[in-house]
């Protein structure tokens, strides 16, 4: 009897690990897809755009001015939304305060937008005739992956996403 749950649990336990490990395993063939968007994380260095060391530092230098203004952008945005939540929170909410808020906070999510879409095309400018012919979609936005791309198109597999230059 004894013999017969350690024979089970250690076939449990086996076939725990058969499943879960390829799960956590690394796929080589995605190139660098540690997410985020910072400097030092360039996602074309193990690409297929196969830059020169000259294209990989201007876009890297592309990158971290692109960061820089973009998380100015993000602290201001996150303190609006503070205040929104203040003026949600008041005895009697001011509706106009609130609608100022709003709007503002929908100006600085279309000005990230913008700088997001100009660091885009920057980027697109310093590749060759070539690279661009080989890679058509390099720099677009299509999508991050499942469910983080947004309107219609190939990006992300639950969430349709990503198509193209898209707005969140």
């Amino acid at each position: 009897m004894k013999r017969g749950l350690t024979i089970t649990a250690i076939a449990v336990t086996m076939a725990v690990l058969i499943i879960t490990v390829p799960a956590f395993a690394k796929d080589k063939t995605k190139g660098n897809r540690t997410g985020g968007s910072y400097p030092g994380n360039c996602p074309w260095n193990n690409s297929t755009l196969d830059l020169t060391e000259n294209q990989q530092q201007k876009l890297t230098n592309l990158q971290k001015k692109n960061v820089e203004a973009g998380a100015k952008i993000m602290t201001e945005m996150q303190l609006k939304r503070v205040e929104l939540q203040g003026l949600y929170r008041a005895e009697k909410p001011d509706f106009a305060k609130i609608d100022k808020a709003n709007k503002e906070i929908r100006d600085l999510r279309d000005k990230r937008y913008e700088l997001q879409n100009d660091f885009r095309n920057d980027a697109r400018k310093l590749l060759t005739k070539k690279q661009l012919e080989d890679n058509p979609y390099a720099f677009r936005g299509r999508g991050r992956g499942n469910s983080m791309g947004h309107g219609k198109g190939g990006g992300g597999s639950k969430g349709g996403g990503g198509g193209g230059s898209s707005r969140w």
